[in-house]
This record gives structure tokens, sequence and C-alpha cells, in this order.
């Protein structure tokens, strides 16, 4: 993740967009994360490549989730 720039993207549409919905931003780093899986799985199979998408977004999404929950938490 780190040479596909997928950090880079998710760091700074976390400091850029800011959301008082708090599914906005795990939704757009879990669009990402399947966009950087598009580009640099270009050799896999669509049925080898489906299942990682749907379980590294599901991944993305709930942890990013969860993140925010407690930052805002924090930060109160």
């Amino acid at each position: 993740m780190l040479g596909s720039g997928y950090l880079f993207t998710t760091a700074i549409f976390g400091v850029i967009w800011r959301s008082e919905k708090p599914w906005v931003y795990p939704a757009i780093a879990a669009a990402l994360f399947i966009a950087h899986v598009q580009f640099y799985m270009t050799t896999w199979s669509l049925s080898k490549k489906m299942p990682i998408e749907a379980g590294g977004a599901c991944i993305v999404f709930m942890c990013t989730y969860i993140g925010n929950c407690f930052l805002r938490e924090w930060d109160e």
C-alpha cells in the first residue's frame, strides 16, 4: 500500500475532507482502496480480485469508522 500511494491519498482526504456525517470519510477511504487495488492488481483475474476488494473495503470502512468514533470521543 505504500508503493501505490493509498496511504498518501487517504491522508490527504483525511485532512482536507471534514464532514459531520461519520460515514463519509470511511466511504471515501474504502473507494480509494478499491481504486488502488483495481489499478495495481491488473494481472489478477476478476475471480481472485473481487474477494480481496470486498473484504479489504469492508475492513477499511470499519477501521476508519471506528477510528473516527474514537477520535470524536477523544476530541471532546
